[in-house]
């Protein structure tokens, strides 16, 4: 009776550090769970990416019947988000997960021409050419349409030709390239970066024409131009280099520095960083002093 007892006992004990009679596998939500859960979201876009993924899963599963009404669901969730720029990304993102799922092939076409008319209603131009530009990859990559996307592309150049600030312009024009390059339309994306790169060394302003350069370099090494992206980071160096304001010489440094890591290109930038804090021990209004010293601390963490 004894060893009955204790067998009994072993027997409970591997049930409960196993989870059950499973084998010790993880009991997960199932995929209908899943399916209901993602349905109660309140956020349409969060909703919208959420059911693609989950359909995703199911076509690895087999089940693509389940795949389709997920993949319907997301695209209803895809028309619910209010604001503009939102939606249109959102629409962009499910017409992928569709032409990725191979289904609905008309409704991938109708949701990229919605998301194209979205743009419109956005204002701000900078925020709207972003918005193409990822249209345009997204269009490009995962749609296979290339002429498409770099009619987006055209639409977001027009756009960029309104922009009267010259950072503003730099990084429109360098997601513009970027989106170029990413549908391996090489020639215009060169043709853009180029008139990027010759408004940034036409600043007189040197703390306006660092940022540019700056810019310019993140966009170069989206394109996978390392070479030229150095050089261009070289230059910025250069022109920070000149500014005899210790507070704008700080600060170009330090956009020159999240460019490096944004593009997790940080050779050296250790080295920048220390030279705009010694610039910034040099600011004498106490304000901005504390500002940047704050500033130099968070990219120092992430160096």
């Amino acid at each position: 009776m004894r060893k009955l007892v204790v067998a009994v006992g072993l027997l409970m004990l591997g049930v409960l550090v196993g989870g059950g009679c499973g084998g010790g596998e993880p009991q997960g939500k199932s995929l209908a769970q899943q399916y209901q859960e993602a349905l109660k979201l309140s956020d349409a876009r969060q909703k919208a990416t959420k059911l693609a993924t989950l359909a995703g899963k199911q076509k690895q599963a087999g089940d693509l019947l389940s795949m389709g009404s997920t993949l319907s669901a997301a695209k209803e969730a895809a028309y619910q988000v209010k604001d503009a720029d939102s939606r249109a990304r959102t629409l962009a993102e499910i017409a992928a997960a569709y032409a990725r799922m191979e289904h609905g092939p008309d409704d991938v076409k109708k949701m990229l021409k919605d998301a194209a008319a979205a743009t419109k209603e956005i204002e701000d131009p900078l925020t709207k050419i972003r918005v193409l530009a990822e249209l345009a990859a997204t269009t490009g990559k995962s749609v296979k349409n290339v002429d498409l996307a770099a009619s987006y592309l055209k639409t977001a150049e027009e756009t960029a030709g309104t922009l009267e600030s010259p950072p503003s312009k730099t990084i429109a024009l360098g997601s513009i390239a970027a989106a170029y390059h990413k549908i391996e339309r090489s020639a215009d994306a060169d043709r853009v970066i180029k008139v990027a790169t010759d408004q940034a060394r036409a600043q007189s302003d040197l703390p306006v024409q660092t940022e540019c350069l700056a810019e310019i370099a993140g966009a170069l090494y989206a394109m996978d131009k390392p070479d030229e992206a150095k050089q261009t980071l070289a230059a910025a160096e250069k022109a920070a280099s000149e500014i005899t304001d210790d507070e704008k010489h700080a600060y170009a440094l330090l956009h020159i520095v999240k460019k490096m890591l944004s593009a997790k290109k940080t050779a050296g930038a250790k080295e920048l960083l220390s030279k705009a804090q010694d610039h910034a021990l040099k600011v004498t209004d106490n304000g901005v002093k504390m500002q940047l010293g704050s500033e130099i601390e968070a990219l120092d963490k992430d160096l």
